[in-house]
């Protein structure tokens, strides 16, 4: 029941039934008929407490018509309150819970905040669980500074209503997840100097802090100290899983593994979660080998704990990495022996093995297995954008175009990836003048497809190559007008555009422009090998030698061509 018979303002409106599906009542409702003579202090306070509460809560019964409770019926509506507390009845915090944890699932938690400041006023005290909403949705928010002030201002309130673990656990991993894990040890001791002991659940929101900030040490120490203890305190297999999955992290696999056995020793047994940060350490040192040896011993031994579709990923993934697409393929058909079902990550890490040693039929046959199975491993815009880029790097343009086209008439996007990698073939077919429109038809989509400085920078560059450099100066322009900022690689193209033309003047003031932006837009030792070859070609000896030293001052490593240039008029190395 939300409601109780302590008796409550007299006089006050009567708003409706108060059936608990009654649509929220205007204001005008809630305030209108107040007897005449009612006191002054009273109704003053009345049309406060409606008209104050009318405006926090009234959007949110409205937008919570289906909001769920333990009881599974939406919350009753504001007009079944009002009418309710004219009848002498005061609501109960039920009632209110299910709103404040809507305002701050709506990211309102300030509101939710004023809600609960105004229950008290309406006869209605929160209890702990009206705290514990709040605080976790100002947690969530990323107010555990706040949510630590309300803790303080319950502490302070006398009456039956104390903060309980989970209320300090929530703020707890709060302040982790803020990365204000010495905040968050000061609170554990607090709640222990309280007289509320810490759970699994508070120490796990500690160690995964101390370990989100590196300080795997501190964490060790926390979790050996959870061992030591009895009860509610015992680490569970998330706590060594935390610990085992940051070691992985840095590096420190075989730490790694003796934590596993440690954990086991005490009586709690690994998931298949834990052994995946194992598989994805070793995978990260570049050890295959041993990660499928693993693998191999999960599927034999260990029943209880089977690999699932990550791991298999996992080390597919690095197979690839490694050129061991062979192997890869050979695992992944196992996987589907074993009925686990590849989702679209494992089956992209695939597509981009094949492509990566150019065996782009089986690339494009994968694609075509993944487009027939439908739902659970439909091909998405990075498997598309991985064939098509591989296609095109092996100089199959036509066929990368073709599933271009096909993409829109399997519903899916392109994106400006997508975009990029054909109109850097385009380009490199010579066809700069397509590639320009594709650019063009970014422009028109506009949003996320618009084009950026890649889709510029490449177009500038096959402009330059091809000799067209009026073109290309005009959309190095146009860049800048659309507020897109140029990088080393547009400018490098427009240099060597110009040296190749022996336009020294206009390349000498490119290199000076990018000076002049500083570290945003460095030269590299690119820009500046291209301008001295050109110095050098025009015997410019002198201007080559000053640029070569300004090159060497700073400290930009010089191409091994430069020290090799030889000009008409000196045969001497530079």
């Amino acid at each position: 029941n939300h409601f109780t018979t302590k008796p409550a303002f007299v006089g006050l409106p009567d708003v409706g039934g108060g059936a608990a599906d009654e649509p929220a009542p205007s204001l005008p409702c809630l305030t209108r008929g107040l007897p005449n003579d009612m006191p002054c202090w009273v109704r003053r306070r009345t049309r406060l407490l409606l008209v104050g509460t009318h405006g926090i809560v009234v959007s949110v019964v409205r937008r919570s018509s289906g909001c769920p409770r333990q009881t599974g019926r939406p919350p009753p509506s504001l007009g079944a309150v009002a009418g309710a507390i004219k009848r002498g009845l005061h609501p109960r915090p039920p009632l209110f819970n299910p709103l404040i944890a809507r305002l701050c699932a709506n990211n309102r938690a300030d509101h939710a905040r004023q809600l609960l400041d105004r229950m008290p006023q309406l006869g209605c005290h929160p209890d702990v669980f009206s705290y514990t909403i709040l605080v976790k949705g100002l947690c969530r928010a990323g107010h555990a500074d706040v949510a630590l002030q309300l803790l303080g201002e319950m502490t302070l309130r006398t009456g039956p209503c104390k903060p309980d673990v989970v209320l300090y656990s929530a703020i707890v991993d709060g302040l982790c997840k803020e990365g204000s894990t010495d905040d968050a040890l000061s609170l554990v001791e607090q709640m222990k100097s309280r007289g509320v002991p810490p759970n699994v659940v508070t120490y796990n929101a500690v160690v995964n802090g101390l370990c989100k900030k590196g300080k795997t040490s501190m964490a060790l120490e926390l979790l050996k100290d959870m061992i030591g203890q009895d009860g509610a305190c015992r680490p569970n297999v998330v706590t060594f899983t935390t610990v085992i999955d940051r070691l992985c992290e840095e590096g420190s696999v075989d730490n790694a593994v003796k934590l596993i056995e440690e954990m086991k020793s005490v009586g709690v047994s690994p998931n298949i979660v834990t052994y995946n940060c194992v598989v994805k350490g070793l995978c990260r040192r570049g050890d295959a080998s041993a990660a499928t040896k693993l693998l191999k011993w999960l599927s034999v031994d260990f029943g209880h704990c089977k690999p699932d579709v990550f791991t298999y990923g996992t080390i597919i993934d690095q197979l690839c990495e490694e050129g061991l697409v062979n192997d890869a393929s050979r695992l992944f058909e196992a996987m589907k022996d074993r009925d686990i079902s590849p989702n679209v990550a494992t089956c992209n890490t695939l597509v981009k093995g094949y492509c990566r040693v150019r065996d782009l039929d089986a690339a494009l046959s994968l694609l075509r297995v993944m487009e027939e199975q439908g739902i659970c491993c439909k091909p998405d815009v990075v498997t598309y954008n991985t064939v098509i880029n591989g296609l095109c790097e092996n100089g199959s343009f036509d066929v990368a175009i073709k599933l271009f086209d096909e993409m829109y008439a399997m519903g899916i996007s392109p994106n400006t990836n997508t975009f990029n990698t054909v109109v850097k073939g385009y380009c490199k077919m010579g066809n700069c003048n397509v590639a320009l429109g594709m650019l063009r038809k970014m422009v028109i989509q506009g949003g996320s497809l618009n084009p950026n400085v890649v889709t510029y920078s490449t177009v500038i560059n096959g402009f330059c190559d091809g000799g067209l450099l009026g073109e290309a100066q005009s959309l190095f322009d146009e860049m800048i007008a659309r507020g897109i900022c140029p990088n080393v690689i547009t400018y490098n193209a427009l240099v060597k555009g110009y040296c190749k033309t022996g336009n020294t003047n206009v390349a000498l003031k490119l290199l000076m422009e990018m000076e002049a932006q500083g570290d945003s837009c460095k030269p590299d030792a690119i820009t500046y090998s291209t301008v001295i070859g050109l110095l050098c070609e025009k015997g410019s000896l002198d201007e080559a030698r000053k640029l070569f030293g300004e090159m060497a001052e700073k400290v930009l490593t010089p191409k091994l061509r430069v020290h090799g240039i030889r000009c008409p008029s000196d045969r001497s190395p530079l």
